[in-house]
């Protein structure tokens, strides 16, 4: 941002963060075999894309678990709120529309909407500290 005195540049702090490497984001991730049967998770969409004026949900991660007794999800004691489905029986699914990724999760052949046994590979969310070991700030001098 120019001085109001003068057209110099002025010196800045920006604080970057450094993507992960392909072997950090698979040590994030996991899997977990699902029986036939009710999978127990809440889903939503975590993110919304506007394309071309039409809204798309992208994406889906678990929020929560059903209050059923026998609860797959809840009971295999990995997944918690906020991870990520990143694939559904090897598909990825990363950047994919929800509604499509929860058609991969039922049973396409039942009229029940009963859930099917699935492989399902999640990955967690990153938290505020590790977010903050990606970061580094550089200290830019005056001028251009």
């Amino acid at each position: 941002n120019p001085s109001s005195t003068s057209n110099a540049w002025v010196g800045k702090n920006i604080k970057f963060r450094r993507p992960l490497t392909p072997e950090e984001l698979e040590d994030l991730s996991y899997v977990v075999q699902f029986a036939p049967g009710p999978l127990g998770m809440k889903l939503e969409p975590p993110s919304l894309l506007n394309d071309g004026g039409t809204i798309k949900e992208m994406g889906c991660h678990v929020i929560g678990f059903s209050a059923a007794e026998e609860n797959q999800a809840r009971d295999s004691g990995e997944i918690r709120p906020g991870d990520e489905l990143i694939e559904v029986d090897g598909v990825t699914v990363e950047g994919t529309e929800y509604s499509h990724i929860i058609s991969l999760l039922k049973n396409p052949s039942s009229t029940s909407n009963a859930w099917v046994g699935k492989n399902i590979k999640f990955r967690r969310p990153l938290t505020p500290e590790e977010l903050e070991d990606l970061s580094y700030v550089v200290q830019f001098a005056p001028g251009p």
